[in-house]
């Protein structure tokens, strides 16, 4: 988390590490306390509005840490291409940006699963109900890490703020249709789907991004070469 931060402002750490997920978790308890909708069904309503929120929020925030890293030609800091460091740095930056979402896309989904042990009691664990829920709960983490990560690559590839405002559109629509579509109707095949995806986008973030600086570290060295 330490090299993630490197790359971090105050501000950004605000928003990130403390706006998004409290504004989530508010999300969560509105749906629990306003409405018509009870018990499942308001969890499962709370849970769809915050993750969809979190998804969107997080996309356009990798704004203000990794714009650009993967835009082709990028200029690289100096840093990362001199210091014996640097690419451990970078690829470590990229590990704990994803190491973060995948704790905060857990965190908020199962906040729900902490609300039906309260609305129910602990029996709610053992009921037929939580076998259900945990799995829709999980879709919607695993579906919020996969579409965050994935957009949030796209937008690396744009050093401006318009793209990956675009883009948070874009993943936002797409956890909805991932959710209303095969999520509902094929949950444990979308399930395994799901995490060979969140592997795939893991190893995906970093290599790509690692593959620009390599490219940018030989330009530098053909340059100085001529």
């Amino acid at each position: 988390m330490k090299k993630y931060l490197a790359f971090t402002t105050r501000g950004y750490r605000v928003f990130q590490f403390f706006l998004i997920p409290l504004a989530a978790f508010a999300i969560e308890a509105l749906s629990l306390s306003v409405g018509a909708h009870t018990g499942t069904e308001a969890r499962r309503i709370g849970a769809m509005a915050a993750m969809w929120f979190l998804t969107a929020a997080n996309v356009l925030a990798d704004y203000w840490a990794f714009a650009g890293v993967a835009a082709k030609g990028a200029e690289m800091p100096s840093y990362l291409k001199t210091s014996p460091r640097g690419r451990g740095l970078l690829s470590g930056a990229l590990a704990g940006q994803m190491a973060w979402t995948f704790l905060e896309v857990f965190l908020v989904s199962g906040g729900m699963a902490l609300a039906g042990i309260i609305q129910e009691g602990p029996e709610w664990l053992w009921g037929e109900g939580f076998s259900e829920e945990k799995v829709f709960y999980l879709i919607l983490a695993l579906t919020a890490y996969v579409i965050v990560e994935a957009m949030a690559l796209c937008a690396r590839h744009f050093d401006h703020v318009n793209y990956h405002g675009a883009l948070m559109g874009i993943g936002g629509m797409l956890f909805v249709a991932v959710i209303v579509w095969p999520g509902s109707l094929w949950p444990m095949p979308a399930l395994l789907v799901l995490s060979l995806l969140a592997a795939a986008v893991s190893r995906l973030g970093v290599k790509v991004v690692m593959g620009r600086l390599e490219e940018s570290y030989g330009k530098k060295e053909e340059t100085e070469y001529d």
